[in-house]
């Protein structure tokens, strides 16, 4: 039965030692950076939430087995985009969100200087690879931060959709 069945045919709960598991695959740095697009800076090994692009035949390997193990509820995770519309949420989104930027997307960005529009489109189409990308690795859902910019990720779900 796969996932999507088993999900369908109860409630299930996938729950604990998640990373426990993960530690156990013996993962590398090449195994958590494959999936980032873009540079980053910094090490990426130990960051587990990057394994849903990176490694997410691991990810599902570990939830399989706690369904095979009797476990009642899951809560898959679903990744959270927001499209880039201004130079602004270059500075802000990290501070608020504690998240880090692609250095590509960042230095798209600075190249584009002034031109507001030039932006907000620059950080849609960004926007519209992370989610391609993101269904093709087979994540089960896709939430999207409007953050009263709709116009935005509606137009990151007509081309995805």
């Amino acid at each position: 039965m796969t996932f999507q069945e088993e999900i369908r045919r109860r409630v299930l709960r996938l729950d604990g030692a998640m990373g426990t598991q993960i530690q156990l695959e013996g993962l590398g740095e090449e195994d958590y950076r494959a999936g980032i697009p873009g540079r980053v800076l910094r090490e990426v090994r130990g960051d587990n939430e990057c394994l849903n692009l990176s490694r997410p035949d691991i990810i599902l390997k570990i939830h399989r087995a706690y369904i095979e193990a009797g476990a009642g509820i899951t809560v898959p995770i679903i990744p959270g985009l927001k499209p880039l519309t201004s130079r602004r949420q270059v500075k802000v989104l990290p501070e608020t969100f504690s998240i880090d930027l692609p250095l590509a997307l960042t230095e798209a960005v600075e190249k584009a200087g002034e031109h507001a529009e030039e932006v907000r489109l620059l950080g849609i189409q960004w926007c519209i690879d992370q989610c391609r990308e993101l269904l093709s690795s087979g994540v089960p859902a896709v939430h999207f931060y409007t953050m009263s910019r709709s116009d935005s990720v509606a137009q990151v779900l007509r081309s995805c959709f």
